[in-house]
């Protein structure tokens, strides 16, 4: 069965009460699309979140926005807060450390409206460059990303040994 989506949505500051939507919404999107190897490293998906949530929530200089439709889903949402521009870790930047959109929803500019948002944060918080990761086979995100002007500067490679 497909999943259905409501064109009409709103960005806001997630809530407490938004904890348990995020953590669906990651399981049904993120979660299905990393590698087995990475899944059998985390046994319980919802014991990690849990175990992660309360840190990276009230860490200084994050800020999660969900997006969210006329119904009350909660179809988006973003975790943006700081990291170092580089190696010498001598320069601050905005970051975005997640960014998701449900799977039925996604092409329908949720996307960009959050990224949107995060460029508002990061130029309400005085940052003049922002970065991110992402999965290299994430075409539709990459594409989303170069779109709205990031250029790909570091690439991160991984064997396992």
């Amino acid at each position: 069965m497909r999943e259905t989506c409501n064109p009409s949505v709103r960005i806001r500051p997630a809530e407490k009460e938004d904890f348990h939507k995020i953590k669906e919404l990651n399981k049904k999107t993120i979660w299905q699309e990393i590698s087995d190897d990475a899944k059998s490293r985390i046994s319980n998906f919802d014991e990690l979140y849990e175990k992660l949530w309360p840190a990276f929530s009230q860490k200084q200089g994050n800020a999660f926005y969900v997006a969210e439709d006329s119904n009350g889903e909660v179809v988006g949402e973003l975790w943006v807060g700081i990291n170092k521009e580089d190696v010498s870790g001598l320069t601050e930047i905005a970051w975005i450390y997640d960014i998701t959109v449900k799977m039925g929803c996604q092409g329908r500019g949720i996307g960009t409206l959050l990224m949107g948002k995060a460029v508002e944060h990061a130029n309400a918080k005085g940052f003049k460059k922002m970065g991110l990761m992402v999965n290299a086979k994430n075409t539709k995100a990459l594409k989303l990303y170069e779109k709205l002007g990031f250029q790909t500067r570091n690439l991160i490679m991984f064997k396992n040994v």
